[in-house]
């Protein structure tokens, strides 16, 4: 899962990062993040993305110590169990 964190975006930490989300600016139905068998076109829109990693570090931030299970849906380009990796290998490091 570490492979899979984006690097930090170029939009400035004071400007509103979800202007600029590509979720935010075309059409596309929330059941995309939502839906497990649809997570591959997720992972497609995300992978696009340019502020991927200030959505995935928002998304960890507000997970906080949350299990799997209390997490849902594809955010910052992940799946709740790809987060989860994310958090623990943070946790030991």
């Amino acid at each position: 899962a570490e492979d899979r964190i984006p690097p930090r975006s170029s939009a400035s930490p004071s400007s509103d990062w979800r202007e600029h989300a590509v979720c935010r600016t075309e059409h596309i139905h929330i059941d995309v993040f939502f839906k497990a068998g649809l997570w591959s076109l997720a992972r497609s829109i995300c992978s696009r993305c340019p502020v991927r990693a200030d959505c995935l570090d928002e998304e960890l931030a507000i997970e906080g110590g949350c299990n799997t299970w209390g997490r849902h849906g594809f955010r910052g380009g992940l799946t709740p169990n790809e987060r989860n990796d994310i958090k623990h290998l943070r946790r030991i490091a």
